[in-house]
């Protein structure tokens, strides 16, 4: 897979979409292949339960502090998401990955994350 924004485009600081890098979930796919600013994993859903819409497939956003994470967090549930994990670290990856989860009530799955 790769693809590149034309050099004519708002957009043209885009970086090209090669792949797949390995990754602990599963194919990873990124700019020039690191794992860095837009990111598409291919991995098996968590729960063990089939891929389907809003299982297998989640929407991640690099959040510039914890701070943020924690109110996007808090702004989903307010507005009726589900909890799917609370603002925390996952893993012993330096610098530290803290996130958070949630699902919108149509069950489409939610990241906000930081590293630091």
């Amino acid at each position: 897979m790769r693809a590149r924004a034309p050099s004519s485009t708002p957009h043209s600081n885009r970086s090209a979409i090669s792949a797949p890098s390995k990754a602990a979930a599963g194919p990873a796919y990124g700019p020039d292949g690191k794992k860095e600013g837009f990111e598409i994993y291919l991995a098996t859903p968590e729960n063990g339960k089939a891929a389907s819409l809003g299982n297998g497939s989640m929407l991640a956003f690099k959040a510039p502090s914890r701070a943020a994470v924690e109110a996007f967090h808090a702004a989903a549930l307010a507005s009726g998401g589900k909890d799917e994990g609370a603002p925390g670290v996952r893993g012993e990856t330096e610098p530290p990955f803290y996130g958070a989860y949630v699902r919108d009530p149509e069950g489409n799955k939610f990241c906000a994350y930081y590293k630091g």
